[in-house]
């Protein structure tokens, strides 16, 4: 539903929810095809035979994606994509997947679902790699434990938009 706030803008009228409900990752060397619009709205895109994109599971209320814009002092614009995420308990079989992650492919591409239900795509370009992985365990017991992950890298452009349809025909279950 959307309120006409300005003649010029439309303001949307529903809650301007935070977060992340889905993070998946595919090696940036896997990416075949991308059709987007002059607005950045992906239509479609391909991943090469064997590529495919996996999800992370992830704490709730736990993840996030940033995209900032920057000029160098050469005049050269980019954009900065950060994608970060907090693993629950640090267990031996989680700790064995997160080093295999960050040891293993260093660009990778990341499509997120928000909680608007709006897919994303960020790292395209170049992809994203590992620039912080910690983990520890709280004070208390309700504190509990846990791995944080940030991923980023720079672009050339920001976040794609991804259309439903873009998203169901690279991932398993969109």
């Amino acid at each position: 539903m959307s309120c006409i706030a300005l003649s010029s803008t439309i303001k949307d009228c529903n809650g301007n929810l935070g977060g992340l409900k889905e993070v998946w990752i595919a090696r940036t060397e896997d990416k075949l095809s991308l059709t987007s619009t002059y607005n950045m709205e992906v239509q479609s895109m391909g991943l090469t035979g064997t590529g495919e994109f996996t999800k992370l599971e992830f704490s709730r209320n736990s993840a996030s994606y940033d995209v900032g814009y920057s000029v160098d002092g050469n005049g050269v614009a980019s954009w900065k994509h950060s994608v970060s995420l907090t693993v629950n308990k640090r267990v031996a079989d989680n700790m064995s997947a997160i080093r295999a992650f960050l040891d293993g492919d260093k660009d990778l591409t990341v499509m997120v679902l928000d909680n608007q239900d709006q897919w994303r795509l960020l790292g395209w370009d170049y992809g994203l790699n590992s620039s912080s992985a910690n983990g520890g365990i709280g004070a208390s017991k309700s504190a509990g434990s846990a791995y944080s992950i940030s991923l980023s890298g720079t672009q050339d452009k920001p976040e794609y938009l991804v259309d439903l349809s873009a998203a169901q025909s690279v991932i398993p279950t969109a």
